[in-house]
């Protein structure tokens, strides 16, 4: 059976930092792997900038840095990232020719899974990121487009941000940012697809990414998988979709049992990390989505 990592052109420093990374996450999953950032901050700084690929799937690979503690959790047997995305994709039934926006892709997760079953689009606004987007696009045999966009209300405006040096993740506009970045809107994107399922996770630009969806909304059923951080207590995006765009929208515990949120104060009694982001899935009332969901509530 093929290892599920791969150590090729990885150096011994590499694979040892490979081996302390897994049992530090054996250690840390029953605990949610809270503190394991530190920890792989640290061992990670042996290994330097040193690529190294997971493999995902029988047909997917993803390569991160293994001084990144972001995505070496990967490297851990234990860890699932994000679950209840890959566990309600699985539980709907999508049209035929459904288009899949990864829209704040970072180094491509999502992208090279879904791709595996959706015409796929990856959109990342950070140039350094995107490096790696498109790496993880080349490895997985170019199987999605990668745009080093950024998602806005609007097309060809252009945009200023902020990069972490220390978060890839935490990357945020800014009027001042030292990067400047072309924008474009969901409507330019995809036209006249039988339905999309867009992912949106863009550093707190998620309600004018959403404005700039509007002619998709009314053209075809959309499933939209966002993110609500933990750090704003008014759950403004959820707020926003729920009154100003009349969306649906249903959140899904571990146990990949959903149930459907009709008020911001209801997303917010969900978030209580301010330290992390919450995937909420809305979609248009009535839809093929919304019908499925409501189902997954029932079960």
């Amino acid at each position: 059976m093929e290892s599920r990592i791969d150590y090729t052109g990885v150096s011994p420093v590499g694979v040892a930092v490979a081996y302390a990374l897994e049992l530090a996450g054996a250690a840390f999953a029953p605990f949610q792997f809270k503190g394991f950032w530190r920890v792989a901050r640290v061992v990670g700084r042996f290994a330097g900038h040193q690529p190294m690929t997971v493999r995902l799937s029988a047909q997917s690979r993803f390569r991160f840095l293994l001084d990144d503690p972001y995505w070496s959790r990967v490297v851990c047997r234990q860890f699932s990232y994000e679950p209840e995305i890959l566990d309600v994709v699985r539980s709907l039934s999508f049209p035929q020719g459904t288009h899949f926006l990864d829209c704040g892709a970072n180094f491509g997760f999502w992208s090279v899974l879904l791709s595996e079953y959706f015409p796929t689009i990856a959109i990342e606004a950070s140039p350094v990121t995107f490096r790696h987007l498109v790496k993880n696009n080349e490895i997985n045999d170019f199987r999605f487009e990668c745009l080093n966009r950024a998602i806005y209300s609007t097309t060809n405006e252009r945009l200023h941000f902020d990069l972490s040096p220390e978060n890839h993740a935490g990357a945020g506009i800014s009027e001042t940012g030292p990067v400047s970045v072309e924008t474009v809107a969901i409507d330019d994107l995809v036209r006249q697809c039988p339905a999309m399922l867009i992912k949106l996770d863009v550093e707190g630009a998620e309600i004018p990414a959403l404005d700039g969806a509007e002619q998709t909304l009314h053209s075809c059923p959309v499933l939209i998988i966002y993110e609500d951080h933990g750090h704003d207590p008014g759950s403004a995006v959820t707020q926003h979709i729920l009154s100003d765009l009349g969306l649906s929208v249903y959140f899904c515990d571990d146990n990949t049992v959903s149930r459907q949120i009709r008020s911001a104060e209801e997303a917010a009694a969900i978030k209580v990390n301010p330290k992390k982001g919450y995937n909420f899935f809305a979609t248009q009332p009535g839809s093929v989505f919304d019908a499925q969901l409501a189902a997954i509530t029932r079960r």
